[in-house]
């Protein structure tokens, strides 16, 4: 069975990790944050922050 992620804006995931939109956009540029660049904006797999959350 194949489960559809939620996909994120910047906006979304700085909500999603009480962080502010500044820090998102650092960490996502540094390659340290999951996330990618589409049409030129940042879009970021939920599950894939909260996987990142969790292993620290």
């Amino acid at each position: 069975m194949i489960m559809e992620d939620e996909i994120l804006t910047i906006d979304e995931a700085a909500k999603l990790l009480k962080m502010g939109k500044r820090a998102i956009y650092g960490l996502a540029k540094a390659g340290e944050i999951p996330g990618k660049k589409v049409l030129g904006k940042w879009r970021f797999s939920k599950s894939a922050l909260i996987k990142w959350v969790r292993d620290g």
